[in-house]
């Protein structure tokens, strides 16, 4: 027996790593795992992480109008707006005019939307606006009623329609009665008659 332990391989012990060495190098902890966030769950966490709070001096497209606040990259800032004069760092005097100018637009919108809805309800009652023209053979009318005709004959009623109003009319070859419809504001929409008569 103990010439067989004289002659039995020596074994090694296994050597076990650091754990300081395995944490720092290794795969992370639990605990570390827990407190990482994925870039989804930290930009709704953080929404304006790495964003600068500005007032838009004039209109940028793809950012907002002019007295508008907006939250944009600084690097967008200090590269691009900032060189150009389009936009200024938010201050408490800055972010309170922007908001009294925007309480201000809000309102005239919306004593616009109203007015035109007024004129919408009057057209409802109205009678059809006359268009002349020269006729030809089986009621067919020379030239053709436009978008600006329409524009023109309901501000010459209707002084506060804007000059550039969204106006769809059907074909009108000939003699008769039609209806257009005409957007007066982004929510109000009016339809008008038209009778083309022969001049």
């Amino acid at each position: 027996a103990a010439i067989a332990a004289a002659f039995a391989p020596t074994i090694a012990p296994r050597t076990v790593p650091e754990v300081r060495g395995a944490a720092r190098v290794g795969r992370p902890t639990v605990a570390m795992m827990g407190q990482r966030l994925s870039a989804a769950k930290r930009a709704l966490k953080y929404p304006n992480a790495g964003q600068v709070h500005v007032v838009l001096k004039k209109d940028v497209q793809g950012t907002g109008e002019e007295g508008e606040l907006a939250w944009i990259q600084r690097g967008y800032l200090l590269n691009y707006l900032l060189p150009n004069g389009l936009a200024a760092q938010a201050t408490p005097a800055l972010v309170a005019a922007a908001e009294a100018k925007k309480a201000e637009r809000q309102a005239a919108y919306e004593a616009e939307r109203d007015a035109m809805g007024r004129v919408r309800d009057q057209l409802g009652d109205a009678g059809a606006f006359v268009v002349a023209k020269r006729v030809g053979e089986n009621d067919a009318i020379f030239g053709s009623v436009t978008e600006t005709q329409v524009v023109e004959m309901l501000r010459a009623k209707y002084s506060n329609v804007p000059e550039k109003c969204e106006v769809t009319l059907p074909e009108i070859k000939k003699l008769g009665s039609y209806t257009a419809a005409v957007k007066l504001h982004p929510e109000v929409k009016a339809t008008m008659k038209i009778d083309v008569v022969a001049s």
